[in-house]
């Protein structure tokens, strides 16, 4: 069980280093760990998967910051239902 914690951790961190490299002032926005929109605000991210994410599914916008800026976890949100 601490083995797969471990390794699930350390795939969040490939992950991340991977967003700011490739998004440096940028906004995500997360479904199940793929990223599905780029925005630069978190409306406009949110914005282009609205339609596209199932109900049920959770989204996470994040902010990658530019290499002087802190990390930050905006918020999750679940999408309004119709």
């Amino acid at each position: 069980m601490a083995q797969r914690i471990k390794k699930k951790q350390r795939l969040a961190q490939l992950q991340w280093a991977r967003w700011i490299r490739r998004y440096p002032g940028r906004y995500l926005a997360v479904v199940d760990g793929k990223v599905l929109a780029v925005g630069r605000s978190r409306l406009a991210a949110f914005k282009k998967i609205e339609k596209k994410v199932p109900q049920n599914k959770e989204v996470g916008l994040f902010y990658i910051p530019t290499p002087n800026q802190y990390p930050m976890l905006l918020h999750a949100i679940s999408l309004p239902r119709n």
